[in-house]
Formats: C-alpha cells, sequence, structure tokens
C-alpha cells in the first residue's frame, strides 16, 4: 500500500498558512515509508516538485475558487504518473494532522473508494480529509479535468464540486439515504487545555484527522508530536465494519459500470 497526501497550500499571504506550511514540510521528512506528501501550490509555469521535494507546483491559479479545485485536478494528475504505486489519495489542508498509524489501519480495514470526514450529503466530503482510491481518483481527473466546466468554474467550493464531479459519474460517498457513518475526524477544542483534547484523540479509535485550526499556532508541532508519540494503533468503528463494507460494494459496482462504459 502506498498513500499520496495532497496537502493545499500557499506561500506569502497568511503568516498562519507560512508556519503550517513549515511543518507540513518538517513533517514530510518523517513521514512513514507508505507515505508520499505533496504541497500543492500554483502559479508555476510547470507541474515539477521544487524548493523541497514535499513542494508540487502547478499551472494553475492559486485562488480559492477556481484555484483549489484546479490545484487537486493537477496534482492528482501529476502524482497519478509519477508514483504508480499509489492506491490511495488524500486531500487535505494545511490546518489538519493526519494520524499515521490510524490512518493505515483505516484504510486497510475498509479499503475506501470516496470517503473521509464526513458528508453534508451522499454527494460531498469535507476538504480536509477526502480519501480517494486510485480509481476514483483517476475518474475525477478524466471527468472533471481541463475542458469541463466544473474545471473553471467559480462556485461551488472545491470540495462540493469534487462530490459533484463523482455524483454525475455516479459513485456516492455514503448511501443513497445518506445514512450517517462515524466521522474519523476531530476538531481542536480551544474552551479545553490541549491535555484535554490529546486524551479525547488518543480515547477515541475512530479518529484520524485532527483540524487543528483553533489550537495555539505556537505549539501546534508539539501538539502534533505528541499525538504522533500518543495516539495508539489501530483504527477501529463503534459501528462495526458491516456499514462501511457494503458502501464500500455500491461503490466498486459503480466504478465497474464506468469502466464498461
Amino acid at each position: 500500500m502506498h498513500v499520496v497526501v495532497l496537502v493545499i497550500s500557499r506561500k506569502g499571504v497568511v503568516e498562519r498558512w507560512d508556519r503550517e506550511r513549515t511543518i507540513w514540510i518538517k513533517r514530510s521528512k518523517t513521514a512513514p515509508p507508505w507515505v508520499s506528501i505533496r504541497l500543492i501550490e500554483g502559479n508555476s509555469d510547470k507541474p515539477v516538485i521544487s524548493d523541497s521535494p514535499a513542494i508540487l507546483n502547478l499551472d494553475c491559479e492559486d485562488s480559492y475558487a477556481p484555484g483549489i479545485y484546479q490545484k487537486t485536478i493537477y496534482a492528482l494528475a501529476s502524482t497519478l504518473r509519477s508514483v504508480p504505486n499509489a492506491t490511495y489519495f488524500v486531500r487535505t489542508n494545511l490546518s489538519t494532522h493526519i494520524c499515521w498509524p490510524r490512518l493505515l489501519s483505516y484504510l486497510q480495514n475498509l479499503d475506501p473508494q470516496y470517503t473521509g470526514v464526513g458528508h453534508a450529503s451522499d454527494s460531498w466530503v469535507p476538504g480536509w480529509g477526502v480519501v480517494m482510491s486510485r480509481r476514483v481518483a483517476e475518474v475525477l481527473v478524466q471527468q472533471g479535468g481541463p475542458g469541463f466546466p466544473e474545471f473553471i468554474a467559480d462556485q461551488p467550493p472545491d470540495d462540493v464540486q469534487i462530490g459533484r464531479v463523482l455524483f454525475k459519474s455516479g459513485i456516492y460517498c455514503t448511501f443513497k439515504n445518506n445514512t450517517i457513518l462515524p466521522s474519523p475526524g476531530y476538531f481542536w477544542d480551544n474552551t479545553i487545555s490541549i491535555t484535554d483534547n490529546v486524551g479525547k484523540i488518543c480515547r477515541d479509535p475512530e479518529i484520524v484527522f485532527v483540524r487543528l485550526r483553533e489550537a495555539p499556532l505556537r505549539y501546534r508541532l508539539a501538539i502534533m508530536r505528541e499525538l504522533d508519540k500518543r495516539v495508539p494503533s489501530p483504527w477501529a468503528s463503534k459501528r462495526g465494519l458491516r456499514p462501511y463494507q457494503r458502501l464500500r460494494l455500491e461503490q466498486l459496482k459503480r466504478l465497474g459500470n464506468i469502466t464498461s462504459q
């Protein structure tokens, strides 16, 4: 198994983003061998890795919309070619921490196709933790890349747009009746202490992604290192695996229909 983690990034605009970007570059050097991290940034002449092996510069607008969506599509297309052994793709952002042992266990247990940190409907996953199989990533690039109206649209946001393209292709992130599956995401709670937040994350085996935007920036790297050290493996669901297995089978059936067309 190999996982490509694509991190929405932009340099020199917001101080917090620059500091988070530096943290991600540091973390890219210590990531597990089964993970490749790419910070995806726009406004480059051609899609090449530069500055740091973790930076993927892409020839597209570096804006909120359609820039983030375009960066996602170009980054997927680039890494589908350059990382041929990639089996999964995770799209996240600078303020999110990923618990590596739990991510590995989550993927091994579920073999997900299109899922992540919850879902607002059956059509899209919030952008700070989108998980796609290689086949779903290929469909997204093929059905939502340059030449398609979604690629240049300034509405809706990128995560909704990703979901719309896949939904149009018959790939839903949950069941058609919008059955709620537990989210592997956690929002940092700034009303409680760092110790209490870390304790809650450690005790809940479903948490894979931690949104750290509300965590004190001066302690951010220390928090990540503490989570790396203390969060146990493996991932586990309070609901059991059966709902996820049903969803996976439905998604694989739809992917098979796309392939046969």
